[in-house]
């Protein structure tokens, strides 16, 4: 199994991050990786999730289960038809600082006999991809300046 982890510290509340977050619909207003999700954002549901993993691609369509919307915690499961060859436990998690600020945790666990070669060749797009998802968010959810 292989992770890839990235956070970010933002300076808005967690509340107003679990909005922006959990309403899936709007992504297209905010987020250059995650440009529309379609579908109800809700546990056993599945999605389809339109991603740009790499500025200047095609949208890529992916259909993904959504595992559990929870206070701060959403997860969802992606990967191909037999999730024993490739299978991604997607985890958005936020917890609150200090001074109104929260920090973002996005992070994936990769598993399946493919997990290793895929990441070895679509890894680093995959993290710069969650990067600038977590930089997105940080612009939607701060005081505009």
């Amino acid at each position: 199994m292989t992770w890839i982890k990235t956070q970010i510290d933002i300076s808005a509340p967690i509340e107003r991050l679990w909005d922006i977050l959990t309403a899936t619909g709007n992504y297209g207003q905010w987020n250059s990786y995650l440009i529309q999700v379609d579908g109800e954002n809700t546990p056993s549901e599945t999605i389809m999730v339109h991603s740009v993993p790499i500025i200047g691609t095609k949208a890529m369509v992916v259909p993904v289960l959504v595992i559990s919307v929870e206070p701060y915690v959403m997860r969802w499961e992606g990967g191909l038809p037999d999730r024993t060859q490739f299978k991604g436990d997607h985890i958005f998690r936020l917890e609150p600082l200090d001074g109104g600020r929260t920090c973002f945790f996005h992070e994936e666990l990769f598993s399946g006999s493919m997990a290793d070669a895929i990441l070895d060749k679509h890894g680093p797009a995959i993290e710069a991809a969650f990067v600038r998802f977590n930089v997105d968010l940080a612009k939607a959810a701060e005081p505009k300046k």
